[in-house]
């Protein structure tokens, strides 16, 4: 429940930024870490790192403009594997920026990575592989992204985000094979 309130509050920041009622788009954003978010060893529990990354990743592509043009254009966004990297646990009360950035895209699949930072202090990391989808179909983000009017810039990934890409392939195909 308490997740839909951090929702509410990521459309109604967004609304006012569009109104121009709020001086500044930021390319992150802030959670107060509740005694709900908090599991039976007294930190942040593994959950609400991914609900937290998918939140800021909205609040990015509705900053952006992204997200509305993609919507009215029948595409969909699904997140398809998410890594989370712990470097820190994170107490209760804290409160934590989570920055969102869009670093690569080829012709299937996008890539996020996500900082979950308190302070300057990095608590931990989230890369995410997902795709635009239309009508049940996979649409490259290059065709998608330019019959929006967005151009995509890249930034290449870094060598721990192509390893765990190896990592989430090799398991799709062992996946794939024990089906058969």
């Amino acid at each position: 429940m308490n997740l839909y309130f951090r929702l509410l509050s990521i459309l109604i920041k967004c609304l006012m930024a569009r109104l121009n009622l709020s001086k500044k788009k930021e390319k992150h954003i802030c959670f107060r870490i509740l005694p709900t978010d908090i599991d039976i060893m007294g930190h942040l529990t593994s959950s609400r790192y991914i609900a937290f990354t998918d939140l800021a990743r909205l609040s990015d592509l509705l900053d952006q403009g992204i997200l509305q043009k993609l919507l009215r254009s029948q595409y969909r966004i699904a997140a398809l594997a998410q890594n989370l990297v712990h470097i820190r646990e994170i107490k209760p009360f804290t409160k934590i920026l989570v920055s969102s950035e869009l670093i690569e895209f080829d012709d299937h699949f996008w890539y996020y990575r996500h900082q979950i930072m308190e302070k300057s202090a990095v608590m931990a990391e989230v890369y995410v592989k997902g795709c635009i989808l239309k009508s049940r179909k996979i649409v490259s983000p290059k065709v998608a992204f330019s019959q929006i009017g967005y151009k995509l810039n890249s930034k290449g990934l870094n060598e721990s985000f192509k390893n765990w890409l190896d990592i989430v392939k090799h398991e799709y195909l062992s996946l794939k094979q024990i089906k058969n």
